[in-house]
């Protein structure tokens, strides 16, 4: 329940970069790496990563975070400082 209520705080403040979608718009993946939490927002759906759009989940490690290298914004990666309780960082990822 703990990770429920980080992610829903995440989902509260964070502002999506220009050129993003709306946060519904994407299928959310978060895992704990360190002090931080690391989202995935993607549009992408696949046979590894078969969330649906608007749908959120936790991952118990973050290596099974989707591992998009390009997409621009229809893949977005945020992290979240845990001790600051803010978004350190946010971008969409780059153009193949």
């Amino acid at each position: 329940m703990q990770n429920e209520a980080v992610i829903e705080h995440i989902e509260q403040v964070v502002k999506l970069p220009e050129g993003a979608g709306k946060l519904e718009d994407y299928a959310r993946y978060y895992a704990a790496q360190g002090d931080n939490i690391v989202g995935v927002y993607t549009y992408s759906v696949g046979q590894r990563y078969d969330l649906p759009t608007g749908k959120r989940r936790w991952l118990t490690d973050s290596r099974d975070l989707p591992s998009i290298m390009d997409g621009g914004c229809s893949v977005v990666e945020v992290t979240y400082n845990l001790a600051t309780k803010r978004v350190h960082e946010i971008f969409c990822h780059g153009e193949a």
